[in-house]
């Protein structure tokens, strides 16, 4: 063998494999060794602080350079809780790793270091398996470690056949007592697990918390971005003990358990305050329990923060200057109408103007407008609400939501007095609103002389910007949209790969897309005379008034969505 040959086995140095990818230049990795000699630090470390490489580029280099395996753990799915709970925490975050499952008879485990042979073998020692070692980023464990040992609160599982049996006969008996479920609903646990939770949900960025019980476990779930993921559960061995901790918090009765039941609980997240709407449905497993967030800070109450083009926010504003009509905002739970309303009455706000609004209920506390809830169960409806609000001497009304003939025809008679009359309505599009009205029971001629403007909103997921990369679209979509929709696609568009930031799901956020149907003087006649909803949509067409599709797919060109999402509206448009 030649003097100074480098054997066959001798591992490949950090700084020629991460070269050899492409990821950094001869001459980033001498200046990069330099320094790292004099300071005394990983080469690594030092080219991710830089900026030259990032997090994940470095733990691929890692997996070549020891020839084990890669994950960014980038999917929800990727890491198994059975897994999780083989290692202690203090030993995962000492070490920085986590173990993700067990395949063929060894505990994978995803390591920031994974050339550490002191935590391999302590992870081998305190679990027993075989360790397959992988090569992960650190924020990424980091994160995964937060996201699963948040929620081990020391809860006792039951295992055995014993423990289900019991389960089943404490769903079938009336159970605790109402000192027992509030002793057990203070137990460290359960505090420990309620707050994670929450606190996982506002950092998530979640919407919603879905709590549900099943026959031998206990589902969660958070609503983020629109879509539900599973998130760590508890044993169902606590389920009552959670759900009373909830309605203790929300002021509810716990003792009340076959019927629903809603509430309001207020925390403080960093910060800054979140509300959460509390809603109990019993089930034959039981309660549900669904937790509405609102984050009062995430929300944007100005009209050019919705996510519209500027020629659709120009028509909002001007409909915003009428003295009196109705202004409607159409779409499902969920799509941001609130918003949207929030935003205009903000607009609107003024020392010169009395703005009163009746909601079911107060989503958000504006400064400066007279705020009604609405009680059902003691006869104040929107209906009775509305009334007694025309006589306060209102220039702006809000109502939540038009639910029925009464509200709708003291909302037409509220506008055609001078008054400014803002509502919701359940519709699929702008357009079928006016169908809607006239089915509710309203005169045609009336609708026709109060309504200023239909609006129909809906949301989209926006592509994270993290791992957003280009695609060839192939010729025969193409093809398909272009005749479906008359819109002729580039060949290349954008989606999200999926990270560890957006979950796996290539999406991070959402953005509103919004349809309007303006009224003009042709408009209101055809309404007037009873004109089909078909006639309408022509007579939209004509103007060039863009639909939900059109703007979805505007959304989809532009790189803030995909197509995919884009498409959900083909039907509407």
């Amino acid at each position: 063998m030649n003097a100074g040959a480098q054997t066959p086995s001798a591992p490949k140095r950090i700084g020629d494999i991460l070269v050899e990818l492409g990821y950094a230049t001869e001459e980033q990795i001498e200046r990069g060794v330099k320094r790292s000699i004099d300071q005394r630090r990983l080469l690594g470390k030092l080219l991710v602080e830089d900026g030259i490489i990032d997090e994940v580029q470095l733990s691929e280099a890692l997996s070549v350079r020891l020839g084990v395996g890669f994950t960014t753990l980038s999917q929800v799915s990727d890491i198994d809780p059975e897994a999780v709970a083989k290692a202690p925490e203090r030993l995962a975050r000492r070490y920085t790793l986590i173990p993700t499952k067990i395949e063929g008879g060894a505990l994978c485990v995803a390591m920031s270091n994974p050339s550490n042979v002191f935590a391999i073998d302590a992870v081998r020692s305190a679990t027993g398996y075989p360790v397959k070692v992988f090569a992960a980023p650190e924020s990424a464990v980091l994160r995964a470690l937060d996201r699963h040992h948040g929620f081990d609160m020391g809860f006792e599982t039951e295992e055995s056949a014993e423990g289900e049996v019991e389960v089943a006969q404490a769903e079938a008996s009336e159970g605790p007592s109402v000192e027992e479920a509030l002793s057990v609903a203070g137990d460290a646990p359960v505090v420990k697990y309620v707050d994670s939770l929450i606190s996982r949900a506002i950092h998530d960025r979640a919407s919603d918390i879905h709590i549900e019980p099943a026959r031998q476990r206990l589902d969660v779930r958070l609503r983020i971005d629109g879509k539900l993921r599973p998130t760590t559960a508890p044993p169902k061995s606590v389920q009552n003990a959670v759900i009373s901790r909830i309605k203790i918090l929300a002021n509810l009765d716990i003792a009340e358990k076959r019927l629903p039941l809603d509430g309001r609980l207020h925390v403080k997240y960093q910060g800054r305050e979140v509300d959460l709407r509390v809603s109990t449905l019993p089930s034959i497993h039981g309660e549900k329990v669904v937790l509405r967030v609102l984050d009062r800070t995430a929300l944007k109450l100005d009209l050019d923060s919705l996510g519209a083009d500027d020629a659709f926010v120009g028509r909002l504003r001007s409909v915003l200057g009428c003295p009196n009509g109705i202004i409607l905002v159409t779409g499902p739970t969920g799509s941001g109408k609130s918003t949207t309303l929030y935003a205009c009455l903000n607009r609107l706000r003024d020392v010169t103007r009395n703005i009163v609004t009746v909601e079911d209920p107060v989503e958000y506390e504006i400064e400066g407008i007279t705020q009604v809830a609405a009680r059902p169960d003691i006869g104040l409806d929107f209906a009775r609400a509305l009334r007694s609000i025309l006589r306060q001497d209102p220039d702006v009304v809000m109502v939540g939501e038009i639910r029925d003939l009464e509200t709708l025809q003291i909302a037409i008679r509220a506008s055609l007095t001078g008054h400014l009359v803002l509502s919701t309505l359940h519709t699929n599009d702008a357009v079928s609103s006016v169908t809607r009205l006239v089915n509710m029971g309203a005169e045609p001629y009336l609708i026709a002389a109060t309504l200023l403007s239909a609006i129909a909103q809906r949301l989209v997921r926006v592509i994270c910007e993290e791992c957003k990369e280009e695609y060839a679209v192939a010729d025969s979509v193409r093809s398909d949209i272009r005749r479906r929709t008359g819109t002729e696609l580039p060949k290349r568009l954008w989606r999200g790969a999926g990270c560890a930031i957006c979950g796996g799901s290539g999406y991070f956020g959402r953005s509103a897309v919004f349809e309007d149907f303006e009224m003009d003087e042709p408009g209101r006649e055809m309404i007037a005379r009873g004109t089909s909803e078909s006639e309408l949509r022509y007579h939209q067409r004509e103007r060039s008034t863009p639909t939900l599709l059109d703007n979805a797919l505007a959304n989809a060109l532009a790189g803030v969505t995909t197509l995919e999402e884009a498409l959900q509206f083909q039907r509407h448009g």
